[in-house]
């Protein structure tokens, strides 16, 4: 193989189009080695076949955005961490409406500063002044608790602090499950893999939330009777002291 090929002998080589090459070197996903030859006419380097067939393969195997990709190429994520996140982000964005909100509009309609400075300290949702996807929906959940009047009872903030820590458990137990059942053997499916594994993982914490809470409230609900039958008959003290009084 040459040293030195033009565009169309690169696309050649490495069975991507010319047009997505050349959009991997705008994005700075590939070094831009070249030696003019003419005013319309470049040589590239012959290494950037291999490179641009790995850059395609973690696009159409591993479904990376090029953002991803370019944190793997860099060295800052590996392969492996950058598919299942990007899988991650594939769920929440298909679950999520595809719409984008002005954090004043939210605030408007009824977001604290003191609940929009909590949530992004937890990194619970995104910087910016605009916000997408669930962190449109966790504003608007608050919102809508406060519009029902529930807020006048709880303090939104302590029960979503008491939400997140429990959470950390549960998030930390699932990502050791999906380490050993997922990540290990799913090879070029792992992509896959994990999109499936995320929608089933929250469909059984949805139903099983759902299933063990009712048996809690009864049991709740059947020690509060007990309480109340039980309750110490209160006695008027006024007559015993005026037998004894008597009795004297």
């Amino acid at each position: 193989m040459p040293s030195l090929v033009r565009m169309g002998q690169l696309s050649r080589l490495s069975g991507v189009p010319s047009s997505t090459i050349k959009h991997y070197l705008r994005e700075g996903l590939l070094p831009a080695k070249s030696v003019s030859t003419a005013k319309n006419s470049a040589l590239y380097d012959s290494g950037l076949v291999d490179q641009v067939r790995h850059i395609k393969d973690l696009q159409t195997t591993h479904f990376l955005p090029l953002w991803r990709i370019k944190e793997v190429l860099s060295g800052d994520a590996d392969t492996v961490a950058a598919t299942v996140a990007a899988a991650v982000d594939r769920v929440r964005e298909g679950d999520a409406e595809p719409r984008s909100l002005q954090v004043s509009a939210l605030m408007q309609r009824g977001l604290s500063d003191e609940e929009l400075t909590y949530l992004r300290d937890k990194g619970l949702i995104g910087g910016g002044d605009v916000l997408g996807g669930d962190d449109i929906a966790l504003c608007e959940t608050i919102i809508s608790a406060r519009e029902a009047g529930l807020t006048d009872r709880l303090s939104t903030l302590a029960v979503l602090e008491r939400y997140r820590q429990q959470l950390e458990a549960l998030v930390a137990a699932e990502v050791e499950i999906f380490q050993e059942s997922i990540v290990t053997g799913a090879g070029e499916r792992l992509a896959l893999s994990t999109v499936d594994a995320m929608k089933v993982s929250e469909r059984l914490v949805l139903l099983l939330r759902r299933r063990m809470l009712l048996p809690v409230f009864e049991a709740a609900s059947a020690t509060s009777k007990i309480a109340k039958k039980i309750r110490p008959v209160k006695t008027d003290t006024s007559d015993k002291r005026r037998k004894d009084k008597k009795r004297k």
